[in-house]
């Protein structure tokens, strides 16, 4: 089985996965109106991808409500066990990261989500690799 990775945001979403619970990939962007639109995609994805868990990223204060609110919802609606990893700046450095690389800020626009995606899901499956 594999895992999900999400970025969320108010208005977007980014996704990442990992099929060997070793490396994470980006793998898409959302752009959602409402959260039920969001968890139809996602279980899409769930289902395409046959995943086994889905690691949120959360941050702090009221974004952290909100994400914590979201995941109960799409662990229920989805029927797939969501595990929270602390995303605090993650954005921040991979939009720092994309600069440095020499990224276009157009393709920062539509790839920093699922980056920072990519990077929640390898601090939790690295995290994980201590703990074994």
């Amino acid at each position: 089985m594999s895992t999900l990775g999400l970025d969320f945001g108010l208005k977007h979403v980014g996704v990442a996965i990992s099929y060997n619970n070793v490396l994470a990939e980006p793998l898409t962007q959302i752009k959602y109106q409402t959260q039920k639109q969001l968890i139809g995609k996602l279980a899409e994805l769930i289902i395409k991808h046959q995943v086994g868990k889905i690691v949120l990223g959360i941050s702090e204060s009221k974004m952290a409500e909100k994400t914590k609110s979201f995941g109960k919802k799409l662990s229920q609606k989805t029927n797939t066990l969501v595990i929270y990893q602390d995303e605090t700046l993650s954005s921040v450095e991979i939009s720092q990261k994309m600069v440095e690389a020499g990224f276009r800020q157009k393709k920062r626009q539509t790839e920093t989500h699922q980056a920072a995606a990519a990077l929640i899901l390898q601090n939790f499956l690295d995290e994980r690799k201590k703990t074994c």
